[in-house]
């Protein structure tokens, strides 16, 4: 917001009015997230009490991982449980990207709690990144590790992997990833006090982020740059920068960097001596930091705090403040927040009259000072040396690469010449045979097709014999009893009560023909050259329910169960037709070999792109013989029912076929006198698999 409005607005009113605005802001943001994290938490548990739930299911394991993220600044305790819970359940499965990512997790905890353990757990992550050749978390990690090197004051070794990174994101082109290194590597620059550079690598990673359009990294490096710009007392420029970044953050309601950009605006307002503003600014970022566990930030935003408020003469709460921002550094064993809470509060106890207390800390200040201040030189060698160190490595390199490339091109020479001899021996070679090549090429494309006619009219006659056969046998049988039936009712050799006795024969007589006539078509179809298949959004549930309803009648006279589980909404991305002579004929099939007093249970199980679905009986079961033949199209095998019914023996491999066009699989799991199980896969349709994500 412009400070010209302080101009037209009275102060008293005009802090009120900023004060509710940014309570309720605040409000939002908090609930924002927790709102994420209970999604997250309902989405695991609506997966760990689906019927079908594996804990090695990987959309539950990455999951897991985004719930631990979300909890860091939110949840400490529940964030180091949900970690340990991954990286339990990562090993066991051997999940490696899901193990990456917990393991990151874990530095990041062991990170905000100053623990010396987060290194060791960054470079575990690493390690899996390099095995997996994944380069975009390589170079993520590797800046995560950078940071904590820098954290900890050991900047050339933050340096040195932040231009391996910065190699890294040139060779993939990776934009953002390289502007994100240039931000990085410019604050250990400002760690160091050398600004300038600090500053010009910031407005780098600016420029860079604007052409890749990657607006939230451009506003982090404006945010960045103005806490840059106000270390130095440029002030207009600071001003302008956070007022940029902190519009995208509060637009984007991304919570820890708007109590950061809150933070820097206060500290703008006290070099400024506006020391009201700064206030204001300040306990909004306050606000937003006790919800957050950002310990380094909170504490630098409690010594501004305390430098307003001893610019105002509130010497209490300048006091107060001051001491928990030292205490906090101490806790971290921080020595620049130590530097600068001891020298605040040197200048607070000064004005309080404990003169003793201020000498006290102006002693620390001192020690403390000219410690870092040697510690920064030092450092400062040590980046430069890596620095150069790196561009003599990369300068050896390009060496080592421009003599291998000279004497690949006297290699290339060689090969050439060598070429051209034989490129002349060869065409005087095919000069002389190249009629009698023509002449081969002919013939072989006379005898490819020949072949390929000959393999066609077997398979015509092949399909003719089959459909011959099915005709003669399958539907000539119950035709010619139908037709000799009613041909004695007709004759008056059976009498019209009497025909009554035979309608439950004729019915089922019509079952049969109808079913061997649909299968019969299906097949002849899935002969036919160009016949198509037509996926669209289907619902296995309804095509389940269909079929057993279609069947019951059946079913209840050989008084055998069905268990239907699949639920309804179940959506695939299949062609309805071919799934609907599936399920009948699989639930034909175990009809047919399950005894009276069997069950036969349709079941579903969930797996990341498919679904796969099952269909057992209790029946007579299958030797492994049988069970090799049974989808096989060159033979058409079938056996009596446990009530002597018969089929054309097309069904199965007809399944098959109907399956493998909708990219699928089809296979039976089967025991002698325990029963049989039949399994097929399809992929799920587009709904499902967004769900899924």
């Amino acid at each position: 917001m412009s400070p010209k409005i302080e101009t037209y607005i009275p102060k008293v009113i005009f802090y009120s009015i900023l004060c509710l605005l940014s309570l309720g802001f605040g409000n939002q943001l908090l609930a924002q997230d927790l709102s994420k994290i209970d999604s997250l938490r309902q989405q695991l548990a609506h997966m760990e009490k689906h019927t079908g739930f594996s804990a090695n299911d990987t959309t539950y394991l990455l999951t897991l991982n985004r719930l631990a993220g979300s909890l860091r600044y939110f949840d400490h305790e529940e964030f180091r449980l949900v970690i340990d819970k991954s990286i339990q359940l990562n090993e066991k499965h051997n999940y490696t990207k899901g193990l990456m990512y917990a393991f990151t997790h874990l530095a990041d905890y062991y990170a905000d709690e100053g623990d010396p353990r987060a290194m060791g757990n960054y470079m575990r992550a690493a390690e899996l990144c390099q095995n997996e050749r994944d380069t975009e978390h390589l170079i993520d990690i590797q800046n995560l590790m950078a940071t904590e090197y820098s954290n900890k004051g050991q900047y050339d070794k933050a340096m040195d992997y932040y231009l391996k990174n910065q190699e890294l994101c040139i060779n993939s082109d990776d934009i953002g990833r390289q502007s994100i290194n240039q931000g990085n590597m410019a604050l250990v620059y400002c760690d160091l006090k050398d600004y300038k550079r600090g500053i010009d690598l910031l407005t780098k990673a600016i420029a860079l982020s604007s052409g890749n359009k990657d607006p939230y990294g451009e506003a982090v490096y404006l945010a960045n740059r103005a806490w840059a710009y106000a270390e130095i007392d440029t002030f207009k420029k600071a001003l302008l920068d956070i007022n940029l970044a902190l519009e995208y953050f509060e637009q984007r309601k991304l919570m820890d960097w708007v109590a950061y950009a809150y933070a820097v605006k206060g500290q703008i307002y006290v070099g400024m001596e506006k020391h009201s503003w700064a206030l204001h600014w300040l306990k909004q970022s306050e606000a937003q930091y006790a919800k957050i566990n950002d310990k380094r930030a909170e504490l630098g935003a409690y010594n501004t705090m305390a430098q307003a408020y001893l610019g105002l003469g509130e010497l209490d709460m300048a006091n107060t403040y001051g001491d928990r921002s030292y205490q906090m550094a101490l806790n971290l064993d921080y020595a620049s927040g130590i530097l600068q809470a001891s020298k605040t509060m040197a200048k607070i106890k000064r004005e309080t009259g404990d003169f003793e207390s201020a000498l006290d800390y102006h002693l620390l200040m001192t020690k403390i000072s000219d410690s870092l201040s040697n510690f920064e030189n030092r450092n400062m060698l040590l980046v430069e040396k890596t620095k150069m160190n790196r561009d003599r490595e990369k300068e050896e390199a390009l060496l080592e690469k421009e003599h291998a490339l000279a004497r690949q091109k006297y290699i290339n020479y060689a090969i050439l010449a060598l070429g051209l001899v034989l490129l002349v021996i060869l065409w005087m070679y095919r000069k002389g045979v190249s009629d009698q090549g023509k002449l081969i090429k002919k013939l072989n494309k006379k005898t490819r097709e020949l072949k390929r006619n000959e393999e066609e009219l077997m398979t015509i006659n092949s399909t003719k014999d089959k459909l011959f056969s099915i005709i003669g046998h399958d539907l000539r049988s119950p035709i010619a009893a139908l037709q000799d039936l009613l041909k004695l009712f007709k004759e008056g050799d059976i009498p019209e009560k009497d025909l009554l006795d035979y309608i439950p024969k004729l019915h089922k007589d019509v079952d049969h023909i109808w079913f061997t006539l649909n299968n019969l078509l299906s097949w002849s179809r899935s002969q036919m050259n160009g016949a198509t298949t037509s996926p669209k959004e289907i619902d296995l549930g309804e095509l389940a329910s269909e079929n057993i309803n279609f069947l019951s009648e059946i079913a209840e006279n050989k008084e055998i169960g069905f268990v239907n589980q699949l639920p309804k909404d179940t959506m695939a991305w299949a062609d309805a037709d071919h799934i609907n002579v599936v399920f009948r004929n699989l639930f034909s099939n175990a009809l047919k070999f399950t005894k009276a007093g069997g069950t036969i249970t349709a079941g579903i199980e969930s797996f990341e792109n498919y679904w796969k679905i099952s269909v057992a009986d209790t029946g007579v079961g299958m030797d492994e013989a049988t069970q090799e033949k049974i989808f096989q199209k060159e033979h058409t095998y079938t056996t009596y029912g446990t009530n002597n019914e018969k089929g054309t023996g097309l069904g199965l491999s007809l399944c098959k076929d109907m399956i493998q066009k909708n990219k699928g699989s089809i296979w039976v799991e089967s025991e002698i006198g325990v029963g049989s199980t039949f399994y097929f896969m399809v992929p799920k349709s587009r709904m499902q698999l967004q769900k899924a994500i």
